[in-house]
C-alpha cells in the first residue's frame, strides 16, 4: 500500500474533509474539524436506527456522492455495510484510501454518476444517504433522481440539501406537477470537462442546478413514491444557511392505513404573517417577562 505522502503526491490533498484514518493521523494533517464527520455520520446512524428499528450493523447503506468519504467511511466505522458512490475519479481513491489504511471490509466504493443510479446494479438499502446532492441536480433531472433513489430504498432516505427561500421560478416535471424554486448556475456553459472535473464542490456535469422550495420538495417526494416525510428537530444538525435542512424519507408502506396522496399546491400558499399581528392591541410592547431586542 502506498503511504500517505505517496498517494497525495499522486492524487492531490483532500479539500474539505478531515479523517482520522488512523489513531493520530488525519487526511488533512491536523485534529480540527475531524469530530465533524464523525458526529455527522453518528447523527444520521442515530436517526436511522430510530425509524428502522434496529441496530446499524444491520443496515445496507448507500451514501450518494460519498465525496471524500466523511459520512461513508466513519458508518462503516460505526459498523454498517456501506457502499459509496462517487462521479470523481480522485475523490473515489481518496475514500479508497483512508478504507483500506484504516482497514475497513464492510465499505466499498463505485464510480459513477448517481443521475445513472440504475446502471450500477448496486441493488436495495435499508439507508440511503443523499447529503449535499439534490440542490447540484438541474429541474429535468430530480424527479427521475428521487424515483431511482425511491426503486433502491427499502428503508428511509436522508435527504440533507437546500432548498429556494422563494419561489422564483417554475418547472413542471409531469402533467398535473408543478414545481417552484430557483435555478444556481453550477459551471459556465462552454466549460469542459476536465475542468468541471477541478470544481470539485459544483456538479459532475450539468450547468445549472434547480434549489425546489420546501414545500415544492416534500411535492417532489411524493411524486417519486415516497407516503411520509419527516424533519428531525432534536437531535438536530444546525447549519449555517437559513436554506439547509434534513427530512427522513420514508419508503416503507404505513401498515393498517390508506395511503394519502398530496395534492399539489403552489409552493406556500399560507399567509406571511399570523393576521393577529395586523392588530395594533397585539403588538403592544411591555412584556415584563422578555426583553426587547429591537
Amino acid at each position: 500500500m502506498q503511504s500517505f505522502e505517496e498517494f497525495v503526491a499522486h492524487w492531490g490533498p483532500w479539500t474539505t474533509t478531515n479523517i482520522e484514518f488512523k489513531p493520530g493521523r488525519f487526511t488533512m494533517g491536523h485534529a480540527a474539524e475531524a469530530d465533524w464527520p464523525k458526529l455527522r455520520a453518528t447523527w444520521i446512524a442515530q436517526l436511522a436506527e430510530f425509524g428502522l428499528r434496529k441496530p446499524l450493523s444491520d443496515m445496507r447503506v448507500l451514501d450518494i456522492g460519498c465525496f471524500e468519504g466523511g459520512v461513508s467511511h466513519n458508518l462503516a466505522v460505526l459498523g454498517a455495510k456501506v457502499v459509496g458512490l462517487e462521479a470523481r475519479e480522485t475523490n473515489l481513491r481518496r475514500c479508497e484510501f483512508v478504507a483500506q489504511a484504516a482497514g475497513l471490509s464492510n465499505v466499498r466504493y463505485v464510480l459513477g454518476d448517481m443521475l445513472r443510479l440504475d446502471d450500477h446494479g448496486l441493488g436495495e438499502f435499508d439507508l440511503i444517504v443523499a447529503s449535499g446532492v439534490l440542490y447540484h441536480i438541474d429541474a429535468p433531472d430530480l424527479l427521475p433522481f428521487l424515483k431511482s433513489v425511491r426503486a433502491h430504498c427499502r428503508g428511509v432516505v436522508h435527504l440533507d440539501t437546500h432548498v429556494a427561500l422563494e419561489p422564483l421560478e417554475a418547472f413542471e416535471p409531469q402533467p398535473g406537477l408543478t414545481v417552484y424554486g430557483r435555478s444556481i448556475t453550477e459551471h459556465t456553459p462552454g466549460t469542459d470537462d476536465a475542468a468541471k472535473d477541478e470544481r470539485v464542490l459544483s456538479s459532475f456535469r450539468n450547468n445549472y442546478a434547480f434549489w425546489l422550495t420546501e414545500r415544492s420538495l416534500m411535492n417532489m417526494l411524493n411524486a417519486a413514491g415516497f407516503s411520509m416525510v419527516l424533519k428531525p428537530m432534536l437531535p438536530m444538525q444546525e447549519w449555517n444557511w437559513r436554506d439547509r435542512g434534513t427530512w427522513i424519507a420514508d419508503a416503507r408502506t404505513p401498515l393498517g392505513h390508506a395511503l394519502i396522496s398530496a395534492k399539489y399546491r403552489d409552493p406556500d400558499p399560507r399567509m406571511h404573517t399570523h393576521p393577529q399581528f395586523d392588530r395594533a392591541h397585539h403588538m403592544t410592547p411591555g412584556n415584563p417577562a422578555t426583553a426587547d431586542l429591537y
